[in-house]
């Protein structure tokens, strides 16, 4: 038998802690923790992100730099783009 995976082994967690309760919690506070518990599950797959220098830029011999940007699965990638003050940029799209 393999080992359970993270998000199953939380669930087994939590469910170990109800069940030490001896009662079932009321609709509220049962919403309020799956909420809870879903919203920290977005923030981890949110911030695994990409994340470095972008691989799309080029710079055009009159000092002008060239970026590549795309939309895949509802994130705009690159995440940034540094550029000296006053550097002209031209984002394709």
């Amino acid at each position: 038998m393999r080992a359970p995976s993270r998000p199953r082994a939380a669930w087994h967690a939590v469910a170990a802690i109800v069940r030490s309760l001896g009662r079932r919690p009321s609709p509220a506070v049962a919403g309020v923790v799956v909420g809870a518990l879903l919203t920290a599950v977005a923030v981890v797959f949110a911030s695994s992100g990409q994340t470095g220098p972008s691989s799309n830029t080029s710079v055009a011999a009159s000092g002008t730099r060239v970026v590549e940007v795309s939309l895949v699965g509802m994130r705009i990638r690159p995440g940034t783009v540094e550029v000296a003050p006053g550097a002209r940029v031209v984002l394709r799209v």
